[in-house]
């Protein structure tokens, strides 16, 4: 069998080099946009207890018992990837051996939270968030310092 002349390999690689790169150059030319019309509309957030909201001002942190609850006060930044904000925690401020449902005091401080991780929901034709972090540097225990909660499409009200 005879070998194909090497100039009619080069032009097999250029071809397959341009059919490779095409769609990824219109990709970014078109903005990185799909024709989903979720594409078009802000990530959300919901949780088990909450309804999707776009910037929500209250997230029960524990909604089983809304012992922790956080109150926004400025989102600082929203976007298709991860939303950002200062706000308000409140959570119970008892002696660890004091039960819960018989605390009566709370502590409030200053604490933010990073929402991210967004996916689609396909029963929704959404995206939510799944992923909310939350620092309080200045809590008086160390379970209050970083929560990090996972959410599912599941999750989604």
């Amino acid at each position: 069998m005879q070998r194909p002349p090497k100039r009619h390999l080069m032009a097999l690689a250029a071809v397959l080099f341009l059919a490779a790169i095409v769609p990824t150059v219109a990709g970014a030319a078109g903005g990185g946009r799909t024709a989903s019309a979720s594409a078009e509309k802000p990530v959300l957030f919901s949780t088990q207890c909450a309804n999707g909201e776009f910037e929500p001002t209250r997230i029960l942190i524990a909604c089983g018992d809304a012992s922790i609850r956080w109150k926004a006060q400025n989102w600082a930044q929203w976007e298709s990837r991860e939303a950002l904000a200062e706000g308000i925690v409140t959570y119970p401020n008892c002696a660890p051996n004091v039960p819960l449902f018989k605390c009566d005091k709370r502590a409030r401080d200053l604490a933010t939270v990073r929402l991210f991780r967004p996916r689609l929901c396909p029963r929704e034709g959404r995206k939510y968030f799944t992923r909310l972090l939350m620092f309080d540097s200045a809590a008086k225990t160390k379970s209050m310092e970083r929560i990090k909660l996972r959410f599912s499409c599941a999750d989604v009200r």
